[in-house]
C-alpha cells in the first residue's frame, strides 16, 4: 500500500522524525541523570515504563513530549488573532486536572510538601488568561515558602530538588501552557470581553460562593483586577479547586488559597 502523506512527507517519515525528536529529548535528560539528579532518574523510569506499554507507535509519549519540546525557548505569539483577545470557556474550570510533580502520566514522588506547589502550577496552565511566565513564578515562589521548613528533609535538599523542578518547567513548559490556553479560552473581540468576564465570575460564585455573586460584587472584583483576569481565575481555582479539580494519584491540596 502506498504511505499515508502529510503535505510533502510520508506518515513514515513523520514517524521517524517523531522518534529523532524524542531521542534528542532522551538524551537531554539523560545527560541530566548522569549528573546525578534523582529527579531525573525517576522520571527516566517512568518513561521506559511507558515506552515498554507503547511499543511500535509510541502514541501519547510522542505528544507528550512533542508539546514539551515546543516550549523549548520559543516565545508564544498569542492563540487569538485578528486583534482578539483571550476570554475563559464558561466551563472551563470543570476540566481541569491535577497529579503532583512531573508530566501526566509520569507523576515524580518527593517527600517535601512540593506535590502541593505542583497542583497548583497543572492549574495554572489551564486558568484562562495566565501567562507562562506568570505560573513559573508562582510556582517557584511556592516551592520556596515550602522549602523553608520541608515535611521531610533538609531545606537544602528540597531547594535542589524545587530548583530542578523550576528549571525543566520553565524550559519545556511553554508549549503545555500553549495547547492548555487553547483548551481553555475563547478569542473574543474586545467589546465583548467585559460581558463574558462578568458572566463568567458570576456564574462561578454562583456555583461556590453565592454570598459573592451580586452584580455589585462581581463588578468590585472586575474593577481590581481588571488586566490581571487570569491571575484572579488562578486565585479563585486555589480557594475552591478542592471543589472540582480532578486530583489525579495525589492529595487534593494546594499550598495555599488565592486572596480577592
Amino acid at each position: 500500500c502506498p504511505a499515508e502523506r502529510h503535505g510533502s512527507r510520508s506518515h513514515s517519515e513523520i514517524l521517524v522524525m517523531g522518534a529523532m525528536s524524542l531521542g534528542r529529548t532522551v538524551l537531554a535528560l539523560c545527560a541530566l541523570v548522569a549528573a546525578g539528579n534523582d529527579v531525573l532518574a525517576s522520571m527516566m523510569g517512568e518513561l521506559q515504563k511507558n515506552m515498554e506499554k507503547d511499543k511500535g507507535g509510541m502514541g501519547g509519549l510522542l505528544d507528550m513530549l512533542g508539546s514539551m519540546q515546543e516550549g523549548g525557548g520559543k516565545k508564544n505569539s498569542g492563540m487569538c488573532k485578528g486583534g482578539k483577545q483571550p476570554a475563559p470557556k464558561m466551563d472551563h474550570h470543570d476540566k481541569m486536572s491535577a497529579n503532583g510533580c512531573g508530566p501526566q502520566g509520569m507523576q515524580i514522588k518527593e517527600s517535601f510538601g512540593l506535590y502541593k506547589c505542583c497542583n497548583g502550577h497543572d492549574v495554572c496552565f489551564s486558568v484562562c488568561g495566565t501567562s507562562h511566565a506568570f505560573c513559573e513564578k508562582e510556582f517557584s515562589s511556592c516551592m520556596k515558602k515550602i522549602c523553608k521548613k520541608p515535611l521531610s528533609g533538609s531545606p537544602k535538599e528540597c531547594k535542589n530538588q524545587a530548583n530542578m523542578f523550576s528549571q525543566l518547567t520553565k524550559a519545556l513548559g511553554r508549549g503545555f501552557h500553549a495547547k492548555s490556553q487553547e483548551m481553555s479560552c475563547d478569542c473574543l473581540k474586545a467589546e465583548d470581553l467585559p460581558s463574558r468576564h462578568r458572566a463568567y465570575l458570576q456564574g462561578f460564585f454562583q456555583q461556590y460562593n453565592e454570598s459573592q455573586a451580586s452584580d455589585e460584587l462581581v463588578d468590585d472584583v472586575l474593577a481590581r483586577w481588571k488586566g490581571r483576569e487570569g491571575d484572579l481565575y488562578f486565585s479563585l481555582v486555589k480557594t475552591y479547586g478542592k471543589n472540582f479539580v480532578r486530583f489525579d494519584d495525589i492529595k487534593a491540596e494546594f499550598h495555599d488559597d488565592g486572596e480577592l
